[in-house]
């Protein structure tokens, strides 16, 4: 059985790789402007046409569509690893009632639904391609498609240096700030909500694990003939989510507690049992303990927290972190050494206190939620 710490890394290779997707875009945009800046203002016929030349917004978009194509094998491979192991793990128990089920790779049935869950998933990264699906936050605040972004940058740059008015570094440093800040954007032109392409990876695969776990359990409980489902523990739930480690018959799993395992970022999972004669993996008393470590209170700064309030706070962290370091990356790509060398303190410090923060509330702290990306 797979804990939800094991859950929440299956998406880290894939989201690494979109991570440096997003890193090479916003580093060839930047070293675009940094040769414009390094320009005169008697060179302005050649930045107009070093605009039209330079680095095409179709390069970008074929890097993204590259990429896609190149991590459906690794979504695949995500896919059918976490299958596996909740699909043994529901095996060794059927053996113990004489139950012998074929093998893994064996059962067809299950395969092909591995199948069609990572097509399903792996057709939602084609969202995040084209111009008119991906975008990035401008000076204003605003969302643009890359297309607007890109060229809106140039000119704004094409513009100051033209002008004279403004000097041109600190102006530039603002935009760049922005851009790392925003990264590149997933655009969703109904809700007008946007996210980073490698945020909507992430919850696109955690989505797909989570659909293929509840239909591969229903799967194999008709092929066993099981009678029920026991739902897995994980600390830090939500607090709607207080069935972790309970057994319930097939109806009442089906009624009750599926429609909520279906909600977004559920990490329990369920397994098929047979209801009265399965054994719980965990005792009445080992549940109590449990809990009562989960609603364990810990104070910082102040504030009182218990296991779920600290994940999520601790989530906010890690966001800001990135944040240092997309920034860090970014001055590196225009060479300003000195911008860097400021957002790397301000990165020490928040090492320190994201560090400082988990030990206080006892929980560990998770680089593979903010590193992986290419960069100085």
């Amino acid at each position: 059985m797979m804990t939800d710490e094991q859950i929440k890394k299956l998406p880290n290779s894939l989201q690494k790789i979109f991570r440096n997707l997003e890193y090479r875009i916003i580093r060839r945009i930047l070293e675009h402007v940094k040769a414009i800046g390094e320009s005169t203002p008697y060179s302005i016929n050649k930045l107009l046409e070093f605009r039209k030349i330079g680095t095409n917004i179709d390069a970008i978009e074929q890097e993204i569509m590259s990429t896609i194509n190149a991590s459906s094998i690794e979504l695949q491979r995500v896919l059918e690893w976490a299958a596996k192991q909740e699909y043994n793990y529901v095996k060794k128990h059927s053996e113990t009632f004489g139950i012998d089920p074929p093998d893994f790779q064996n059962n067809i049935p299950l395969q092909q639904l591995i199948e069609r869950i990572s097509n399903v998933t792996g057709g939602s990264f084609s969202n995040i391609s084209g111009g008119t699906a991906i975008g990035m936050v401008d000076r204003a605040g605003n969302v643009q498609t890359l297309t607007s972004f890109y060229y809106n940058i140039i000119d704004d740059a094409i513009l100051k240096i033209n002008l004279g008015k403004e000097d041109f570094p600190t102006a530039m440093r603002n935009a760049i700030r922005k851009m790392a800040d925003g990264g590149i954007r997933q655009l969703t032109w109904d809700s007008g909500y946007t996210q980073r392409i490698d945020t909507a990876v992430r919850r696109n695969i955690l989505g797909g694990l989570a659909t293929l776990s509840l239909q591969q359990s229903e799967l194999i409980a008709a092929q066993l003939g099981a009678t029920g489902m026991e739902i897995s523990w994980h600390d830090g739930y939500r607090p709607s989510h207080d069935w972790g480690g309970l057994q319930f018959p097939m109806e009442k799993w089906r009624q009750e507690i599926k429609p909520q395992m279906q909600e977004p970022n559920c990490y329990h999972r369920s397994f098929a049992i047979f209801y009265g004669l399965s054994t719980p993996a965990h005792s009445a008393d080992e549940l109590a303990a449990l809990r009562a470590k989960n609603e364990k209170k810990f104070e910082f700064e102040g504030k009182i927290f218990n296991r779920y309030t600290a994940e999520q706070r601790q989530r906010q962290y890690e966001a800001t972190i990135r944040k240092a370091q997309d920034r860090i990356h970014a001055y590196d790509a225009v060479g300003d050494l000195d911008a860097k060398k400021l957002e790397k303190i301000k990165l020490n410090q928040l090492f320190e206190n994201y560090k400082k923060f988990s030990k206080s509330v006892n929980l560990p702290t998770r680089s593979h939620r903010y590193t992986g990306v290419g960069g100085s």
